[in-house]
């Protein structure tokens, strides 16, 4: 019998079946490729990348492709135009970006349309010129948001912070530059933990005491003059930092910060040592540099491992506090008018005031002085502290 006609017309319905199925897949394809709410999206360079993310390739954007964004890096790179890699490395990138999109090198205004970025979880929008944050108060996955040095933005975009920061799981939140001025208002909700709220014009920040999340505020260049009574709020807190405000003074009640670790207070207007620094269990770094500091009493005792005192007044009448610390890793000392003889550090490491290889920070200036009543010249004491294991570093002007 001859079996060729038979396995001729196997062959002949298995490529119509495939033919078939091929031709349903292309149908479904086109059929869900239509289906959905388009999607206007109001800067062209947020749509370019949003097409480039969810790989968009017709001439419109639905709702189901926009979802499909988790990500936008928009940040629009001025600053520090004149380095290396920014002339080199940065700029190319990114107006190249800008250039294959055909799109002109400029800062996103209006955010209009990114809301419907259901799914992002990270958006930078530094350095550009936004003017609201209203589209962003519907997302609900964002994970941490950038939006510093955008100088356009009102008081009232104050209101939508607070739908975010209650409505998302928010890691990171940054507003350096946003000439943010006075009061911030009151945050009841949210799981922020890493706030940059720098180079703004902030007097006080009660507002964020309520949130236990916070691990670490910078607050760094405000106009800061008081510690808000509800400090204590912020039960989780790691890190403060306070660079170059207007404050004179720390309440008690920051004792209650447990979790604490490094307090920066570099650049403010205090007269003394605080003495609630000595109760902070955790602390173990505190930095008061460039203070017109009179009063170091409070040092005497002190168990804090890192501990900057650069440029506060420090003098030979206050050596006998500085002696009296102990748990040491590291000893900033820059820019003091300190004494001819160097010897009260020798007499803390023989009591054992610093921890093995410890960092200790001198002025340039001990190496110029023989040392007065001490046996040993300054010079000596320093070789002296580097036998033991102690890297001394000094600072030339």
């Amino acid at each position: 019998m001859n079996r060729l006609p038979i396995y001729i017309g196997i062959v002949l319905l298995v490529f119509v079946y495939a033919c078939k199925k091929e031709y349903l897949h292309e149908e479904n394809t086109v059929e869900i490729t239509i289906k959905g709410e388009e999607v206007v999206i109001a800067d062209p360079y947020i749509e370019f990348l949003v097409r480039l993310k969810a790989d968009v390739r017709t001439d419109k954007i639905y709702n189901w492709q926009a979802e499909r964004v988790h990500f936008i890096h928009a940040k629009y790179h001025e600053y520090d135009y004149n380095s290396d890699t920014y002339i080199k490395t940065i700029l190319p990138a990114y107006s190249k970006l800008r250039e294959d999109a055909g799109l002109p090198v400029q800062k996103i205004t209006n955010l209009q349309g990114i809301e419907a970025c259901k799914n992002l979880t990270y958006i930078n929008l530094a350095y550009n010129n936004i003017q609201s944050l209203e589209p962003l108060r519907n997302l609900k996955k964002l994970g941490g948001i950038d939006i510093s040095f955008n100088t356009s933005l009102s008081y009232s975009d104050t209101v939508y912070l607070k739908e975010i920061f209650a409505n998302n799981n928010l890691w990171d939140f940054s507003a350096d530059g946003i000439n943010y001025t006075g009061a911030l208002p009151f945050f009841t909700k949210g799981s922020v933990s890493v706030i940059f709220l720098r180079w703004n014009d902030i007097t006080c920040f009660a507002g964020l005491c309520n949130l236990e999340s916070i691990l670490y505020l910078h607050l760094n260049s405000n106009k800061i003059a008081q510690i808000p009574s509800n400090i204590s709020g912020l039960r989780n807190l790691i890190t403060l930092s306070l660079h170059r405000n207007n404050l004179s003074s720390l309440p008690q009640n920051m004792s209650q910060l447990s979790n604490l670790q490094e307090i920066e207070l570099g650049h403010n207007q205090f007269t003394e040592i605080p003495a609630v620094v000595k109760s902070m269990s955790s602390l173990e770094r505190f930095a008061i540099y460039d203070n017109p500091i009179q009063d170091f009493s409070q040092l005497a005792g002190m168990r804090i491992p890192r501990v900057y005192l650069d440029n506060t007044g420090l003098s030979a009448s206050d050596l006998h506090y500085v002696e009296q610390m102990g748990n040491l890793n590291e000893l900033k000392l820059y820019d003091n008018p300190l004494p001819d003889d160097l010897t009260f550090l020798k007499n803390m490491a023989d009591n054992n005031a610093f921890n093995e290889h410890a960092r200790i920070a001198l002025p340039h200036s001990v190496f110029t002085q023989e040392g007065g009543s001490s046996e040993l010249t300054n010079e000596e004491i320093i070789e002296y502290l580097q036998d033991l294991g102690y890297s001394i570093d000094i600072h030339w002007k």
